[in-house]
């Protein structure tokens, strides 16, 4: 799909090239009486303090040259970018020395682990046949190098911890999987630290996933191979085949909490996965510790990742969190003199459209991925084991950086010192350019006035086109070929800017004098809009956003080179100068073809950085689209965010559109519009999905069962009512709709108790349904269906074991305590939703979450460190999810309420407590599910499982 959509703009911008030809040339035979009038014309425009000259062969060839060659070199940049984000290097075959990464050797066992099959927490894949896979490896690298020094523990520790991630909540597992292999350095034992190495096996719900994360697991053993094989380097590494990240991290947090190898790790490598092809990228480093970016830049053979990608990510944008900021947050909690654990985090990213669905294959990972990711992480992996820095780093420890990759090619990095430096340095030459070039300041103040509202007006413009096609229901229809998404986008970017300018450089003309010369107009509002970039350089720059980095490129190469040209002393190039009265020169208005070479030339480094972001930005932002969620149009996300990444990196080339006279750029912006209208068509033309890139649904069958306390038979609770449904969690802002266009679905035909936007009809704790996740806050458009038949599920049951109340004192006051303790038992994922409104006038004090380590019977953590209340649904409640390696261990726990002990008042017993319980199991189905399946379109990525969920009162 991405041949065919860039092969569309060049024809397009070949024909319309051509036209422009045929239409310049016909106007030449007139061009020499129209230069002749205008001369004259300009000649005798005077003010009281100056009078201009023009020569007449200054501006003869500037709409000519500039018309063609820079949409030219913009597209040219174009295609060079979009290859280099594409471009794979070759698989090495398995003959190859085996200390060399070979991407046939490590598909061998990718395929293997894919052939294992879905592999959820707790489930028999995942806990038993994988790690047997693993030890197998083990087994066999024992045998093939008996000299080599390697050691195996199985892990399965039990903890919980609080997240941020999802508006927070608190995760709790028992019994989950770590498999580590030990490889010692060579290095004194005094002096010895560690690296640490991770990825995931584990799987999300109902995909193999290949490439999140069974490639980074296959890249590691391939590469445990590779370190066996050559000289022992200098530190020891622990690699660390993690059991249990889908499920919220937990694996890796049982590690770095509490496995005894974590003591002398220093720096880390995360591998992680949210797409099955291309290049893998850098997405955050640190924090500090500067030599790490500094060593991946210098070794790494394809370097990729960006300080912006960085900051985008760690902002919470994008929803989603991986184990390297709990190896970095927590590792700094639990290892004696540091403070957290810096590393990198290299995830692959493209084609994320097939991240978490079936399509997440063998099949699907790209030739030559594989081979990149490799000798990245391994050269990366021995230069970390061998660098003096892991002992002590030094002053690096202090400075974060700034790094950025140029096509793939090689990776800037420097610190926060020297980005000051740069910045103001940067800042600094923007007055200096403007006193040197001695052009009327008043021109470039109004240039800069237009620049600005351009900038605005853009955004302006494509959230307009956004909310039109999101009103006439044609959002995402660019999700199957997002390349043409971002080049509609960008000419709808493009062309706003274009018609604000030409707009408003006519209403200005009058007023200014100077902007009527083209070449004096363009130099206006070239230091015109640096000086807007400079505003929101200096914004960035005071705010130590580091992304600022892709402005600089807008401001100290163009300016270096426009000041270099201004010297007359360089001869570089010839110039017409404007004079006063006096016949001082006071500003250029006239430039040779050599000067437009110059000035392209500068603008080519800007050029690439920015098409090179907006690819990056957007290849990973527009697969994102489809699992965004259902509140927000995705159009008012991507369209205002192209146009104010497009309008910010052409702020300075659009300013040869001033050089243009008012038919020039009139001319090249109805061109510029007819695109964006082909592309328009184009869009609409089109249907969001196709079966590479697929709507995602998940289905859960539910029982649902309400427990009444006060009615108790043989002591058991009364069951009130229950119910079969099936829910209904589409992930993008289209619903269900596209899916009921094909009017397929035999469970939606003549029911009448159908909830769309399910939770403004819904009571109880989150509408009395068991999300996996709580992602109400993202998606709003839900549907529930209700189903004839009953599923019980009769391994699920609750039980309150003990309840106790008892008076304290407390700061010399009298209090109630009631200790709740709970057993459940279930399938391996199970979850609790406490109603913090069922006890407004008590309080959740203390509870057995949280608390780690148990020593001389005395907990190390308490409550109040662990966990915080967050609200949903006006209901503030307590969100707790919890995952076990093994299901036949109940789930045990406390809860301590208090409240005041005031005569009068109610006691805690009086009041109770509301409790959601709820269960899956992801690897069952049922008939129901089964046949929603069979009845799904083909452009649908199916995924299925059984939930319960039970409502207490206590």
């Amino acid at each position: 799909m991405r041949e065919s959509a860039l092969d569309c703009v060049v024809h397009l911008s070949l024909n319309c090239l051509c036209d422009n030809i045929l239409v310049t040339l016909t106007e030449q035979q007139g061009r020499g009486k129209e230069n002749d009038e205008q001369n004259r014309s300009l000649d005798a425009v005077q003010t009281e303090s100056e009078k201009i000259t023009f020569d007449k062969n200054n501006n003869k060839d500037v709409g000519l040259l500039i018309q063609f060659i820079f949409p030219l070199l913009f597209l040219l940049l174009w295609i060079l970018v979009d290859y280099t984000t594409t471009m794979l290097p070759q698989p090495k075959s398995a003959n190859i020395n085996i200390s060399d990464y070979s991407e046939t050797r490590a598909r061998y066992h990718l395929k293997n682990i894919v052939s294992i099959g879905v592999r959820t927490v707790g489930s028999r894949n995942n806990e038993v046949i994988m790690v047997n896979y693993l030890n197998s490896q083990y087994e066999s690298l024992k045998r093939e190098f008996p000299d080599r020094e390697l050691m195996m523990e199985f892990h399965h520790p039990s903890g919980a911890f609080s997240t941020g991630f999802l508006e927070g909540f608190t995760n709790v597992y028992d019994n989950v999987t770590n498999v580590l292999f030990y490889v010692p350095g060579n290095a004194p034992e005094e002096e010895q630290k560690t690296v640490l190495l991770s990825a995931h096996f584990d799987s999300s719900l109902g995909t193999v996933a290949a490439s999140d994360d069974a490639v980074m697991i296959a890249s590691m053993l391939e590469i445990l191979r590779n370190i066996l094989s050559a000289k022992q380097l200098k530190h020891s590494i622990v690699m660390n085949f993690n059991g249990a990240e889908e499920t919220n991290w937990m694996a890796a947090h049982g590690f770095i909490t509490q496995h005894h190898w974590r003591h002398q790790i220093r720096a880390m490598i995360n591998l992680e996965g949210a797409g099955s092809g291309g290049r893998e990228m850098v997405l955050q480093t640190g924090p500090g510790h500067s030599w790490i970016a500094e060593t991946y830049a210098a070794v790494a053979p394809y370097p990729h990742g960006s300080t912006l990608g960085q900051e985008i990510f760690q902002s919470g944008i994008i929803p989603g969190e991986t184990d390297f900021q709990v190896y970095r947050d927590y590792g700094g909690k639990h290892i004696e003199g540091i403070d957290f654990i810096p590393g990198v985090d290299m995830v692959s990213y493209q084609k994320g459209h097939v991240y978490h669905t079936t399509l997440d294959d063998y099949d699907h990972i790209d030739s030559g991925a594989m081979q990149r990711t490799g000798e990245n992480i391994l050269a990366t992996l021995r230069a970390l084991a061998s660098s003096a820095q892991l002992v002590d780093p030094g002053d690096s420890k202090h400075h974060d950086v700034i790094y950025y990759d140029i096509l793939g090619i090689f990776m800037v990095v420097y610190t926060r010192k020297t980005e000051f430096v740069l910045n103001t340095i940067a800042l600094s030459l923007i007055p200096f350019s403007i006193y040197l070039t001695l052009t009327h300041l008043s021109s470039i103040l109004t240039a800069m006035v237009v620049s600005l509202i351009s900038v605005f007006g853009s955004v302006l413009f494509s959230f307009f086109v956004s909310s039109f096609i999101t009103i006439i229901g044609k959002s995402l229809s660019w999700y199957s070929c997002y390349e043409t998404g971002v080049i509609f986008y960008v000419f709808v970017a493009i062309w706003g800017t274009l018609f604000i300018r030409h707009k408003l450089h006519s209403w200005v003309l009058p007023h200014h004098s100077v902007l009527s010369l083209q070449a004096a107009s363009e130099e206006s509002f070239f230091f015109g809009s640096v000086f807007v970039v400079g505003i929101f350089f200096g914004i960035c720059f005071y705010y130590r956003i580091g992304s600022a980095y892709l402005l600089i490129f807008w401001i100290l190469p163009v300016l270096i080179g426009r000041i270099i040209a201004r010297k007359p002393s360089r001869l570089l190039i010839s110039t017409v100068f404007l004079l006063n009265s006096t016949g001082q020169s006071v500003g250029r208005v006239g430039f040779t073809s050599q000067f437009w070479i110059v000035h392209l030339l500068c603008i080519v480094p800007g050029l690439v950085l920015s098409i090179q972001t907006i690819l990056l930005t957007f290849g990973f932002f527009f697969p994102l689209m489809g699992r965004s969620g259902t509140i927000v149009p995705p159009e008012l996300i991507v369209g205002p965010f192209v146009s104010i990444l497009v309008s910010l990196s052409l702020l300075v080339p659009l300013s040869v559109f001033h050089a243009f006279d008012k038919k020039q750029r009139s001319r090249f912006l109805k061109i510029t519009g007819f695109i964006t209208f082909l592309l328009f068509l184009i869009l609409m033309s089109r249907f969001p999905y196709d079966n590479e890139h697929p709507k995602r649904l998940f289905a859960q069958h539910i029982s649902r069962q309400w427990f009444d306390s006060k009615n108790i038979e043989n002591s058991k609770e009364i069951i009130t009512k229950e119910e079969t449904g099936v829910l209904f969690f589409p992930f993008d802002y289209l619903s269900m709709k596209p899916i009921l266009d094909t009017n397929n679905l035999s469970l939606f035909k003549e029911k009448k108790n159908i909830y769309e936007e399910y939770q403004k009809e819904c009571e109880g704790l989150m509408c009395s349904l068991p999300f996996y996740f709580p992602l109400d806050f993202i998606i709003n458009k839900y549907w529930y269906v209700n189903t004839p038949d009953y599923v019980k599920h009769l391994n699920f049951n609750v039980k309150l074991e003990n309840d106790q109340i008892s008076e304290i004192k407390k700061v010399g006051k009298s209090f109630l305590r009631r200790k709740m303790s709970f057993q459940v038992s279930g399938p391996p994922h199970l979850g609790i939703i406490i109603s913090a409104d069922s006890f407004p006038s008590s309080a959740l004090v203390d509870w057995s979450f949280g608390r780690e380590v148990v020593e001389d019977g005395e907990h190390k953590t308490t409550f109040p460190d662990a966990v915080k209340p967050f609200y949903r649904h006006k209901c503030n409640c307590y969100y707790i999810f919890r995952a076990s390696g093994n299901s036949s261990i109940p789930w045990k726990f406390y809860l301590i309420f208090e409240n005041e002990n005031i005569s009068g008042e109610k006691k805690l017993n009086d009041v109770p407590v509301e409790f959601s319980f709820f269960a899956h199991w992801p690897e069952e189905t049922t008939s129901h599910l089964q046949k929603l399946k069979s009845e799904m379109p083909s452009w649908v990525t199916f995924i299925s499982f059984a939930s319960a969920w039970q409502y207490h009162k206590f």
